[in-house]
């Protein structure tokens, strides 16, 4: 919590890189989850890791029920995507 999903959990724990710790740039995870499964990262509530908003407001409904919310709504919107014909 606090930090982004992209630039720590993508690159420092699950994704298919890793960061070079004696050169800069990546090198391939081989125990990584993207090599049996797909991954998507999300950055929610707005204002955690690199994820914005342009309402301040915004920043004021955080928390577990937003992610919930917003986590929800994720999984409806690419589950019609699967079900449409555009694919």
């Amino acid at each position: 919590p606090g930090c982004s999903s992209v630039a720590y959990g993508a690159s420092e724990e699950i994704g298919p890189f890793r960061l070079n710790k004696t050169t800069s740039g990546l090198y391939i995870n081989k125990f990584a989850w993207n090599t049996v499964a797909n991954l998507l990262f999300l950055e929610a509530p707005a204002g955690v890791g690199f994820s914005y908003t342009n309402r301040s407001s915004d920043l004021l409904d955080t928390g577990d029920r937003r992610t919930g919310r917003t986590t929800i709504l994720l999984f409806k919107l690419i589950t019609a995507i699967i079900h449409s014909s555009c694919i």
